[in-house]
């Protein structure tokens, strides 16, 4: 076994995140290779992390399809809906189209098949204009839904600025959501939005159920953090 020098955290979290480049990749996988105790504690801390190396991001046997700039129909609904059953969950999620021009009734029709065989949901925020975009889209969601609601959706937003800072850097995306489909894990995630609030290259996966433990990873420790937190906003529709 060889001993590598020490890698900075900051730099294995950019490496975890995805966002360095091949050549300064490099040294932490060979480091991966030839550095049992060097893998152990990578792995320890993405795990904590709620990140997810990346030669683990993929199971092999997932159905990966990236959405550029969804449009109105096939691809809105194919990015937003397809969740049923199960519990569904979202880390930072803008809420701008759905409350905004020509989406907000796709928006509605999508989200009103979803809720009427989802059980719960929960969306945690970190700003307070996505919570309050987020608040008022379920109202009307509500209302169109004869207040069926009631109780299933939890709105988190984080107010401390050293809790957000933290969250975004060990996030394995700028924003994703996860959930099922026909008891399939099904998982979603981009990094930025145009100026409309369309997501930019999103990536939607189905059935990498190593990729849904990775953002849940996330998602509790964000939850943890919250309870933790004065500075924080919680609103149960």
């Amino acid at each position: 076994m060889k001993i590598v020098p020490p890698i900075p955290e900051d730099f294995i979290f950019a490496f975890l995140r995805g966002t360095l480049n091949e050549e300064e990749a490099s040294p932490i996988w060979t480091a991966l290779r030839e550095d049992e105790k060097f893998r152990a504690e990578i792995e320890l801390l993405a795990g904590f992390s709620g990140l997810v190396i990346p030669e683990y991001r993929s199971s092999g046997t997932c159905r990966t399809e990236a959405i550029v700039t969804p449009g109105i129909g096939k691809d809105y609904a194919n990015l937003f809906g397809n969740f049923d059953s199960n519990e569904f969950f979202a880390f930072n999620a803008p809420f701008q189209i759905e409350n905004e021009g020509v989406f907000s009734a796709e928006s509605l029709r999508v989200q009103s098949e979803r809720y009427q065989s989802l059980k719960s949901a929960t969306y945690l925020f970190s700003d307070e204009e996505s919570l309050k975009r987020a608040k008022s889209f379920f109202d009307v969601l509500n209302a169109r839904l004869s207040n069926t609601l009631s109780g299933r959706i939890r709105l988190l937003c984080i107010q401390d600025p050293t809790v957000v800072l933290d969250l975004r850097q060990r996030a394995p995306s700028s924003t994703y959501f996860a959930g099922y489909h026909q008891n399939t894990p099904r998982c979603v995630e981009y990094q930025s939005v145009s100026s409309a609030g369309l997501p930019l290259n999103a990536r939607v996966v189905e059935g990498d159920v190593k990729l849904e433990i990775a953002l849940l990873r996330h998602f509790d420790y964000a939850k943890w953090l919250i309870q933790r937190s004065r500075q924080s906003i919680e609103v149960v529709m």
